[in-house]
């Protein structure tokens, strides 16, 4: 609380006091001055005119309660609010801040290039264990058929050339290769002898070529 406001009460009843008693003094001097006029008897004192005391009081504290009255009071405090007003970034504020954005969108687009590298990598994954399947299948694939074939020209050899010529005739020319390329070289030759001469040549040729490689 501020001390101003405490002080004021007391400032004010000291001055009422002052007031009073000088009024007091001045009606005290009139009533002993009149007394003094009019002879009284001397052992008789001067009476006190309590009314006029009283009005006297009356008007100093009317007085003084008009003065005090009329005392400025403090100024209140407005109920209008003080406007806020935004503080505009600083360039440095506003370069982190860019900084900022652009490193979360390069953090984005690394999590999107990561997700895309592990997808690219489980489909090579699939691929190669496909492939790998794949390979299986043809190795096991070419395995029967050289186990056919090895049958297969088991069977021609054990046949005589004018009766396998016939048959090679209608086979196509790979299977035709393939039979005859197993078989024994002596067999071959006797086949050969029995074949057209211009076919006999081309197949000639092939077996050496394949026999070359």
């Amino acid at each position: 609380m501020d001390r101003s406001r405490i002080m004021r009460p007391a400032v004010l009843l000291a001055v009422i006091t002052i007031f009073s008693l000088m009024l007091l003094g001045r009606i005290f001097a009139a009533q002993t001055k009149k007394a003094e006029t009019s002879q009284p008897s001397p052992t008789s004192a001067p009476a006190l005119n309590t009314e006029a005391i009283r009005q006297a009081l009356e008007e100093a504290q009317s007085k003084m309660q008009g003065t005090a009255e009329g005392t400025p009071s403090e100024p209140e405090t407005s109920g209008v609010e003080t406007p806020v007003f935004e503080a505009k970034a600083t360039p440095e504020e506003e370069h982190a801040t860019y900084l900022a954005l652009q490193e979360k969108k390069m953090q984005e687009e690394r999590q999107v290039l990561e997700a895309l590298k592990k997808e690219l990598k489980d489909e090579i994954a699939k691929l190669e264990t496909l492939r790998a399947d794949i390979d299986k299948r043809m190795a096991d694939e070419d395995e029967a058929t050289k186990k056919k074939l090895s049958k297969l020209v088991k069977i021609y050899e054990a046949m005589r050339p004018d009766e396998l010529v016939p048959v090679l005739d209608k086979l196509d020319d790979e299977l035709r290769l393939q039979v005859l390329s197993r078989m024994k070289q002596k067999v071959v030759s006797q086949i050969l002898v029995k074949m057209d001469p211009a076919k006999a040549a081309v197949i000639s040729e092939k077996l050496m070529s394949k026999k070359a490689k």
